[in-house]
């Protein structure tokens, strides 16, 4: 947050309990640097803290049980430029049926399968996805989001990925 010259940063994760209607602070890990900006996520089901240490490192932090500090676990990390060459932000997206990759988005721009185990990387090359594309996960769903989507001239394209595990709930989506 940024008021005038004051900038305030916080590891603080905020949770809204949508049957109870109420907010409730999630214990976050104990790694906080004042030099990395972080982001929240979901991967494999579980909470998913990226946290990124500029043109330099990605940690990928989960919480094994849901709200229990003591579960947060560092899954893995992707350094440069032994790994992905240079990057500026990655993003995993969905773990592969076997466990042993990840899905990551890099710049906007790409997909590689990151081995878990080798630490080494894989692209995926998608014919006719456009130049850059934002990533998003796809959960299925009753509950209405709002709007009736008007105004939205996104082109949108599904992946349907062979590898990536539909038991995680993880399904890729590309859109414009």
């Amino acid at each position: 947050m940024t008021c005038g010259n004051l900038r305030l940063r916080t590891n603080l994760i905020l949770a809204f309990d949508l049957a109870v209607e109420e907010y409730r602070l999630v214990p976050p890990p104990d790694f906080y640097d004042k030099n990395s900006s972080m982001d929240v996520g979901v991967l494999g089901g579980c909470l998913t803290i990226l946290c990124h240490r500029y043109r330099h490192r990605l940690d990928v932090w989960v919480m094994k049980e849901y709200g229990v500090k003591d579960s947060w676990m560092k899954l893995f990390s992707i350094t440069q430029p032994e790994t992905i060459r240079s990057f500026d932000y990655v993003r995993p997206v969905a773990y592969s049926k076997s466990g042993g990759e990840v899905l990551v988005g890099k710049d906007l721009k790409k997909l590689v399968w990151y081995d878990l185990n080798k630490k080494r990387v894989r692209n995926v090359r998608i014919l006719g996805a456009p130049d850059m594309f934002d990533l998003d996960i796809c959960w299925g769903s009753l509950v209405s989001l709002g709007g009736n989507g008007e105004g939205n001239n996104n082109a949108k394209l599904q992946l349907n990925l062979p590898n990536v595990s539909p038991e995680r709930n993880n399904n890729a989506k590309i859109k414009e």
